[in-house]
């Protein structure tokens, strides 16, 4: 996923592109961002949820399938 963030400060918008081998498979405009740092307790997970779930599943759901590649490029 690509962020193109509104500009500097804490809490702003911008918008969100999807990328799937590299190319774009969708876009969103994201009003406002957390204003606030992450907790550690709450992990980065690819492919499960180890912590609280971001939707409306169990929170022991894993992805059955293969994750190749996840590329993470801080900007």
């Amino acid at each position: 996923m690509d962020f193109a963030y509104d500009g500097k400060g804490r809490g702003k918008g911008g918008v969100a592109t999807l990328r799937v081998n590299g190319r774009s498979a969708g876009q969103a405009r994201i009003e406002r961002t957390v204003p606030a740092l992450f907790s550690i307790s709450e992990p980065f997970d690819v492919g499960t949820d180890s912590q609280s779930p971001v939707g409306d599943y169990s929170r022991d759901y894993r992805f059955a399938g293969e994750i190749d590649n996840v590329t993470i490029d801080l900007r």
